[in-house]
């Protein structure tokens, strides 16, 4: 089942334990997270909570508006920690995976994905971004 779902609606391996994936196919399937060892999940928008589902065994970290962080409304410390917990959960005993998403798939995870590259591998943006779109 995880290859042919993967096979249509791919995640997306963005650094060891984190994957970026879509709200609408991903998110709201708990077998298709669980059997790609995702535990936790991060919204990175504003009303992605309607893509929450009630399953035990995964957890759901604060959501995080990227967009009023980039727009300066949100200080950007909260990034920071939220890229500290997201680490926290990526690396947890057991291989407790993280999905970062957001409703509209407009960018937003991407964001949130490259800054937590950028921080854990130490590559520049640029190199980033290109690994990210390939």
């Amino acid at each position: 089942m995880r290859d042919a779902y993967n096979a249509h609606t791919p995640l997306t391996l963005v650094y060891e334990g984190v994957w970026l994936m879509s709200a609408r196919n991903a998110a709201w399937r708990p077998d298709v997270l669980l059997e790609n060892g995702i535990r936790t999940i991060l919204c990175c928008a504003e009303g992605s909570e309607a893509f929450r589902f009630g399953s035990r065994d995964i957890t759901y970290m604060t959501t995080i508006n990227i967009n009023d962080i980039v727009e300066g409304i949100i200080d950007v410390g909260v990034l920071t920690t939220t890229l500290q917990e997201l680490h926290r959960h990526a690396v947890r005993k057991g291989g407790q995976g993280v999905g970062i998403y957001c409703r509209n798939g407009a960018n937003r995870s991407s964001i949130v994905a490259a800054a937590y590259l950028m921080a854990r591998s130490g590559l520049p943006a640029t190199q980033v971004v290109t690994h990210l779109t390939a």
